[in-house]
């Protein structure tokens, strides 16, 4: 439908539909918001689902934040320190993300995949539910790049298992890449600020899988028990120089790179006969 000047027509959508066209959280989450009643339309609070509303004319809050079409998703990197867990909200009041990222403006932000409470770095948020399901899903195989600290000197033969796919408790790993780093690499300091202690090494590990606590495991079955882990690589976002605790929106070249992964996990959907 177009309008008489020619440009296309906004014609009235379900509200959930709105909110995640909009950006501001995906379709499930965005009727979270709805039935929580943190949703308004016109002044007055919409719960049911069914609900639909004209971009054109009606006014939708969230929060009690304008919210537009033209907004879009919104993507972000934190550098998670230790000590926070990789959750929204906790019921037992432990320190979560959500405390060091923008919520009020962007209150549909979800974390894509997770962190143990004491592993440190790049941890990807998104509104985009299109674009988190891309990157969780296995056949996304994007790498996931980490630094670790581990007890004992590793020699670079007892990498090798984990090259060729180690067997874990429940079942094999897929091949990663791995290496010893030294000690003036620029990487290292993210998990041995002063130094390496002796008896110690600093390895890197490039996995492409999510599975729970999978490195420490990993590199536990070799032999070296991790003391320190880091995330400083999640597919093509590095984290940089971003301060722990800090976040940034992502680089123009980082943002193309991840409309490449959602595009691509379309025309995988569309080739099973799922949904554009």
């Amino acid at each position: 439908m177009t309008t008489s000047e020619g440009a296309p027509a906004v014609v009235p959508m379900r509200l959930q539909k709105f909110l995640a066209r909009a950006g501001v959280a995906s379709r499930r989450g965005s009727e979270d918001l709805m039935t929580a009643g943190r949703v308004t339309v016109n002044g007055v609070t919409v719960t049911e689902l069914g609900s639909k509303v004209d971009p054109a004319v009606d006014e939708v809050r969230v929060d009690g934040r304008p919210v537009s079409l033209g907004d879009g998703p919104f993507t972000i990197v934190l550098n998670k320190p230790a000590g926070y867990l990789t959750t929204m909200r906790d019921p037992r009041g432990r320190p979560c993300v959500a405390e060091l990222v923008p919520v009020a403006e962007h209150p549909g932000l979800f974390p894509v995949g997770r962190l143990d409470g004491d592993t440190t770095g790049l941890l990807l948020f998104t509104t985009d539910g299109d674009l988190g399901q891309a990157l969780a899903h296995p056949s996304a195989e994007k790498s996931k790049d980490y630094v670790a600290l581990v007890e004992g000197v590793v020699r670079p033969r007892e990498l090798e298992p984990l090259h060729d796919g180690i067997e874990l408790d429940d079942g094999p790993c897929a091949p990663a890449r791995g290496h010893v780093l030294s000690p003036r690499s620029s990487r290292v300091a993210a998990v041995a600020p002063h130094g390496v202690p002796e008896g110690m090494s600093v390895v890197a590990l490039t996995i492409h899988e999510g599975r729970k606590h999978q490195v420490k495991r990993m590199l536990q079955a070799i032999g070296h028990p991790v003391v320190r882990l880091h995330r400083d690589g999640f597919g093509p976002v590095r984290l940089g120089g971003l301060a722990e605790g800090a976040w940034r929106p992502l680089t123009s070249v980082e943002a193309r790179e991840l409309d490449g992964v959602k595009a691509e996990a379309a025309a995988r959907r569309r080739g099973r006969g799922g949904r554009p």
